[in-house]
């Protein structure tokens, strides 16, 4: 239907090639030409639409209506085969081979001075400044074709000047009638030769661009100062005029059937050149007045906020001012400082003014002559490129007055355009809404990225470019070095959206980085970009940062762009993303907090509206309801803008990418790759780099496993990452901050089966590592070691690194082959012997603290229940108490959840390998600790543990005795059972039998597992009862047959290297706690330990002889 419309506009038959569809490139190497056209990632108008949309005014005539229309709809190009843009994309040459030869024939050689009734001042600035653009050197690129068809065409040199005539809407008729044509005598002339073609279409043009100026009331030349805005005026219609030539005799070359004369192809080449040449000459102010750099350029209203230029005119008029450096400064620097003010004008819903805003820029930045980007250099010469700092707000000034700044800051963020939230989030949308704003915004943002993108390479792939876009970069990333800290004023900074973009570009330059070819010792180097100096440093001191020893070939040589690029973007990476998703994760927990405040006050509202502190109350609710508001529109923003698709893909790519590198310093024989264990020794090249190369990788992991987990669990370069955190894990020396060792083993735990399901190819990834046999053992031993952190915080951060460490082992022992390398010889080592001990521990505290707790959220209660009781009390006591209540509440949960992780892994771990809880050194505690337990549970005290709700808190009692009451079954040995009735603590008969009673009464058990049950309680009352008789036998044994610390008598004396002699069992429970002698706290161990041989022999024979005496 469009073709037919189309057709019908310019009476002749429908040509089917009249809608040109634009390629689409593939992604650019920094080496070749090649660009990412920005159609591809946004829905663009149809070329229906810009017919529909575009300024029919311009074009007096219906002829010219109809070839506007025609040419709109299939995009041509003119220009040179020297230059460049993305939209060229002809094949003349190969359809017409002919042509090559023929288009290097100049068309015009000779430029003459014709006597005008104009000045002569103005004639002969013009032909200084058009002088050198009438050489045609340049070969001819065939356009696309048109539906737009001629009637005449040219065979003769009177034809050519009537074809012209027509073109340019001039006639040497005085009488003639049509409408928009303009009479000039000098066109009777009779033209004698070819060149008198091109001369005369500069006569033509500079007596319509003169009349054009008296027609409005200015003559050539003259500077009308008090009267700016007529001026403009003027110089609008100028442009137009030239415009609509240009878009004929562009109309009339695509239409060219070859074989055709080869003068009228130079003829109508020549003629676009001069229509842009006159347009330069125009924006100088040569036709009105002189123009600054500084004052606004008429060719921005042809431009924004839609483009009304012919196709391939920008470009001829790059190419004509190109020639001379002032002329092209005086022309397209306006232009430039016009977009960046109207871009900071704008938002991305503004839909046509900001795509057309960076459409024009890449345009711009991408028109090429000889290996040289023209506009892409000009920018580089403006005083505005990169701008000295003024303030201590350096980096906010750079992203509001640098070239590039504004066009950067585009965001999605409130915090950097509010009307944005004010447009699609003044009301809270519902989920199909919110869907489609999400993913229009998101291709929206994804095409200015796109177009910055392209932007930036061309200015890397444009030799006298290079160098500054560098310098550039690097002071982006130097002036926002605060953004890496935890507080930093949002006004000191670059804005969130400036820094995420930049990212962006700077990430998709990175992709296709040779890392084989990035030199790890340029951070070290003289020529670095990035400033390190203060930062903490994976494994090396400052003594040893200062005794690195560089290579001569990395001291001699320039750093290459691989090296810069890929060091630049971790940065960039650094001060950006992670900070906006810090950003993110406080700002949630601030409106959680604000929404429980909010219901709390009303929920009080009965006790206080009344009262005359009402009306502040209600006024503070409404304040708080707005802030709420706005936080949840700030929420939704930072969502969309961080769980962007193609965010999360180059933030993937990039931390795979690190991680090989990475990996690959460690390397000690490159052939055979990483093989664990890893030398002792950490290498000084990558035990120096900055901390944050490893922890951004874990934090941004553990960002989108909570917010985005199926975007990360596909990616390809999951494999790697991987790899890195089971290597690190297992060799935890080569990180000198155990936190960043914990931040590695809580990614695992983000992503294991038991925390959710949508990340578990994340978990089996890391499951299926060839070093996965070595994870469980690696995990036990940082179990141990997160005893002490140096933190300030250790004792209780340690129980959140245990539970993660509980719940990874659980799910890494459901593989059958895990299991059997954890457990085959690996239980009667030392490390698994302090493991069980540490979890006693941990069993034992968290248990306390968790039903002590549950005692008092009980006791506060029953005094809420008592209303009688509570209502005397005063309204400051009252809210104590309802404060320590709440507190009380948080405590027990998470006491609870992480004390029955805990009580799982001792009832898988009793099931599975039962001789290392059997020790000497293991059992009595253990026995201890569970007598106690059950005590609580199901002895006379019980009832305090009842409290409302008890799932509330993760108390389940019942599964709790289950698992306890499993243990001893699990266990159930003659060593075990000892120790059980030897626990004077909590050991009693009726205990059982109360334990036996309640799991049958709740069912908590199987009957046989019942009866079970009781044959081990009846087998340790036996054994209690022989205890108590031995007791009484040995109540006078001498005192140094008797233990120091514990007072009981010794079966295996060992000597101190203090000289202290105690019994082996004792002082081997001290030191799985702590290596150090008990009574003088200096460093001992169980090699130190010297047997009494005698000491143990007198202690037998007095046991023999009171076995004797007794039977």
């Amino acid at each position: 239907i469009r073709r037919r419309r189309l057709a019908r506009l310019s009476n002749s038959p429908v040509n089917a090639n009249c809608i040109n569809s634009d390629s689409s490139p593939v992604p650019m190497d920094i080496n070749d030409g090649n660009r990412i056209h920005p159609d591809q990632f946004m829905d663009i108008s149809s070329s229906q639409e810009v017919v529909e949309n575009m300024e029919i005014d311009e074009c007096p005539s219906l002829e010219a209506t109809d070839s506007l229309k025609t040419h709109h709809s299939a995009k041509f190009d003119s220009g040179h085969s020297e230059y460049s843009c993305s939209e060229n994309i002809y094949q003349m040459k190969e359809q017409n081979p002919s042509l090559e030869e023929n288009s290097q024939a100049p068309c015009c050689s000779k430029r003459s001075s014709p006597c005008l009734s104009q000045s002569s001042s103005v004639e002969t600035v013009i032909g200084k400044k058009s002088k050198c653009l009438q050489q045609n050197d340049t070969n001819l690129i065939n356009p696309a074709q048109s539906s737009q068809k001629f009637d005449f065409r040219p065979a003769g040199e009177a034809d050519i000047a009537t074809a012209l005539y027509r073109i340019f809407r001039v006639t040497p008729h005085q009488d003639t009638n049509e409408g928009d044509y303009c009479y000039m005598a000098f066109l009777d002339s009779q033209v004698d030769n070819n060149n008198d073609h091109c001369d005369l279409v500069g006569r033509i043009l500079v007596e319509r661009l003169s009349l054009l100026g008296r027609n409005t009331g200015c003559s050539i030349g003259v500077s009308n100062k008090s009267d700016f805005e007529d001026m403009e005026t003027i110089e609008y219609e100028m442009i137009s005029y030239l415009c609509n030539c240009y878009e004929r005799l562009s109309l009339e070359r695509s239409d060219i059937k070859y074989p055709a004369p080869q003068i009228w192809s130079d003829v109508l080449l020549s003629s676009c050149q001069q229509c842009a040449s006159f347009a330069g000459l125009v924006l100088e102010g040569v036709f009105t007045r002189p123009r600054s750099i500084v004052e606004s350029s008429v060719l921005l209203k042809f431009l924004i906020p839609s483009s009304k230029l012919p196709h391939g005119f920008l470009c001829d008029l790059a190419y004509a001012a190109s020639r001379d450096e002032k002329s092209l400064s005086k022309i397209f620097a306006p232009v430039v400082m016009g977009l960046m003010q109207f871009t900071k004008t704008i938002t991305l819903a503004d839909y046509n003014e900001y795509q057309t805003v960076y459409k024009v820029m890449t345009e711009l930045c991408d028109i090429k002559f000889d290996n040289q980007r023209p506009i892409c250099h000009l920018l580089t010469t403006l005083p505005s490129w990169l701008p000295a700092a003024i303030t201590k707000c350096s980096a906010r000034e750079i992203e509001r007055l640098s070239v590039l700044g504004p066009f950067f800051g585009m965001s999605l963020f409130v915090d950097d355009c509010p009307r944005l939230a004010e447009i699609y989030f003044a009301e809270t949308p519902n989920q199909y809404d919110l869907k489609i704003i999400k993913k229009n915004l998101q291709r929206a943002i994804q095409f200015v990225r796109t177009s910055m993108f392209n932007v930036v390479h061309s200015m890397l792939i444009t030799s006298n470019c290079k160098e500054f876009i560098l310098t550039y970069i690097a002071a982006v990333l130097s002036r926002n070095q605060k953004r890496a800290q935890l507080q930093v004023e949002d006004n000191l900074v670059s804005s969130d959206g400036f820094m995420l973009n930049f990212v962006s570009v700077m990430q998709a330059l990175c992709v296709k980085i040779r890392l084989d070819k990035v030199d790890p010792y340029y951070l070290h180097s003289s020529r670095c970009r990035i400033d390190i100096k203060q930062t903490t440093r994976l494994n090396c001191s400052k003594d040893q940062l200062e005794r690195l020893v560089i290579p001569e070939e990395s001291l001699r040589r320039e750093p290459n762009f691989n090296t810069e690029c890929f060091f630049m973007t971790i940065h960039a990476f650094h001060i950006s993303l992670l900070p906006c998703c810090r950003k993110c994760l406080r700002r949630g927990r601030i409106l959680r907090d604000m929404n429980r405040m909010l219901e709390e006050l009303q929920a009080q509202e009965s006790t206080w509206k009344n009262l005359p502190i009402a009306a502040r109350n209600k006024a503070v609710i409404q304040k708080w309801r707005n802030q709420i508001k706005h936080l949840k529109q700030m929420k939704v923003c930072s969502t969309i803008a961080l769980n962007d698709d193609s965010v999360l893909s180059k933030s993937m790519q990039l931390c795979g990418m690190v991680a090989r590198w990475l990996m690959s310093l460690i390397v000690i024989d490159k052939t055979k790759g990483v093989v664990l264990p890893l030398p002792n020794e950490c290498p000084i090249v990558f035990g120096s780099l900055p901390e944050y190369y490893i922890e951004d990788i874990v934090d941004f992991l553990l960002f989108y496993s909570q917010h985005c987990p199926c975007g990360i669990s596909s990616d390809p370069s999951l494999r790697d990452i991987a790899e890195l955190l089971v290597v690190f894990i297992c060799t935890p020396h080569y990180l000198v901050n155990p936190y960043l060792v914990a931040k590695l083993v809580e990614v695992i735990f983000a992503s294991s089966p038991a925390v959710q399901g949508c990340t578990r190819r994340i978990f089996d990834e890391i499951r299926c590592n060839s070093f996965s046999t070595h994870l469980p053992s690696a995990l036990m031993r940082f179990y141990i070691d997160v005893e002490c952190t140096g933190g300030s915080n250790e004792f209780y951060d340690k129980f959140s690194i245990r539970y993660h460490i509980s719940v990874i082992l659980k799910c890494l022992w459901s593989d059958v082959k895990l299991q059997e390398a954890t457990f085959g010889q690996n239980t009667s080592k030392d490390y698994f012997i302090k493991f069980i001990n540490m979890l006693i521990n941990d069993t034992t505290f968290l248990l306390d603290e968790s039903l002590d707790t549950l005692k008092n959220i009980r006791d506060a209660q029953e005094q809420i229940e008592d209303s009688a009781t509570w209502a005397k009390l005063s309204s400051d006591v009252r809210q104590q108490r309802q404060q320590n209540l709440a507190m009380n509440e948080r405590q027990c949960r998470s006491y609870l959840m992480l004390a029955n992780e805990t009580v799982s892994l001792f009832h898988f771990l009793t099931s599975q390998v039962k001789g290392a809880f059997t020790r000497m050194e293991i059992c009595d505690r253990l026995a201890a600790m569970l007598n106690f337990n059950l005590r609580q549970l199901c002895g006379p005290k019980c009832r305090h543990l009842k409290v409302r709700n008890p799932e509330k808190y993760n108390f389940q009692p019942k599964a709790l005795l289950d698992q306890l009451t499993d243990i001893y079954m699990h266990l159930d040995g003659d060593a075990f059972i000892k120790s059980v009735a030897t626990d004077q603590r909590s050991y009693s008969k009726e205990l059982f039998n109360d334990i036996s009673r309640c799991l049958r009464k709740n069912n908590i058990k199987p009957v046989t597992s019942i009866e079970q049950f009781d044959c081990f309680a009846e087998r340790v009352a036996e054994e209690y009862g022989r205890h108590a008789v031995m007791e009484l036998d040995l109540d006078d044994a001498p005192d140094e047959f008797k233990d120091p610390l514990m007072d009981t008598i010794m079966t295996d004396p060992v000597e101190l290297p203090s000289g202290v002699i105690m019994d082996r069992t004792i002082i081997s429970r001290h030191l799985l706690n702590s290596s150090t002698d008990p009574f003088n706290r200096q460093t001992l161990t169980m090699e130190m330990l010297k047997p009494v041989p005698d000491l143990k022999q007198r202690i037998e024979r007095y046991f023999q002889s009171k076995r004797t005496g007794r039977q």
